[in-house]
């Protein structure tokens, strides 16, 4: 969704949202995903399954507009789709508890290193299809793969 939403921004299209765009997701930075995997291998007793999300709530509407606002486009809003995943709020508490892992990036400040990459380098493209794929980066950011 995040990189859809950039490449018509980029393009100067509009951003578009099915519905009202109140649905929310729970976005979590790669870094904070990376330090549960560190957590959960050091563990003695991993013990369950776990749940690795922000508890941070992002509504669509508001990451549009962060990247309209970011980027001088509009939103164009669409009839809601049937079949739209709705909202569901997820725990880690579960991680919390037993790695002692939370999430430390907030949403915004994880958006904004995400926007300032993506327009920086040239990792974003387009299949024939239309959809958007990250590429790996550049050779000289071999740092990143």
């Amino acid at each position: 969704m995040i990189p859809a939403f950039l490449l018509k921004a980029l393009r100067k299209e509009p951003i578009q949202i099915n519905g009202s765009g109140q649905q929310f997701r729970q976005f979590t930075h790669v870094s904070d995903i990376a330090n549960a995997f560190l957590l959960a291998l050091q563990a003695e007793n991993p013990g369950p399954v776990y749940n690795i999300v922000s508890p941070e709530r992002t509504t669509i509407r508001s990451l549009a507009e962060t990247i309209a606002d970011e980027l001088h486009v509009e939103i164009a809003y669409r009839e809601s789709r049937t079949g739209d995943p709705p909202s569901v709020e997820v725990t880690s508490q579960l991680a919390a508890d037993g790695l002692g892992w939370t999430a430390k990036v907030p949403f915004g400040q994880g958006l904004r290193e995400f926007i300032a990459e993506y327009t920086r380098t040239p990792m974003a493209s387009e299949t024939g299809s239309g959809q958007p794929t990250i590429r790996a980066p550049p050779p000289e950011r071999a740092d990143l793969q």
